[in-house]
């Protein structure tokens, strides 16, 4: 099993696309193979192919799985705001973990029906970038942070020079 975001790093609003595939190594078909994705909260589903059943943040498909055969799966998201607590699944349950703002990551597991336990998991990391200010409003801030600290130097040189003033006394 494999799960890979395809394109570089991401902004938010920007779509992510994962690739999954699924790799049946065994003799024995799988004719209800079930695929789990747990979104994390800052990614928003898109769009699958193929459709997935969508119940809050997790996606599940069912697919019939060939012996030694492959299922590939694409799903895109938009990537949200990052985020500090996220979800991911271990077994049936979904657990707190610490998130990491650089990154979008999304676990899929697989099993071979409804009723079986899970066969293999895997992650899937994208980059997540912040948003830059626009230009205009970095041009801005560079100007005011200028304006400040020469008006800070004209007025340290207006004390300087009073002081000094006081000090010189006519002979």
């Amino acid at each position: 099993m494999a799960v890979r975001a395809t394109g570089g790093a991401v902004h938010e609003g920007q779509h992510v696309s994962y690739a999954i595939e699924v790799r049946n190594g065994t003799d024995h078909a799988l004719p209800d193979a079930v695929v789990t994705q747990q979104l994390p909260a800052n990614l928003a589903f898109v769009t699958a192919s193929p459709t997935a059943r969508r119940e809050g943040h997790r996606l599940t498909w069912t697919l019939a799985l060939p012996a030694h055969g492959i299922a590939r799966i694409s799903m895109t998201g938009a990537a949200g705001r990052p985020h500090h607590w996220g979800s991911r699944p271990v077994g049936d349950q979904a657990v707190a973990h610490g998130g990491r703002h650089g990154q979008i990551a999304t676990t899929v597991c697989v099993r071979a029906d409804a009723d079986t336990g899970i066969l293999a998991c895997a992650t899937g990391r994208s980059a997540l970038r912040a948003n830059r200010m626009p230009r205009w409003q970095r041009s801005a801030a560079a100007f005011g942070l200028l304006v400040a600290v020469v008006g800070g130097a004209l007025a340290g040189a207006r004390i300087w020079w009073r002081r000094r003033a006081r000090r010189v006394v006519p002979t």
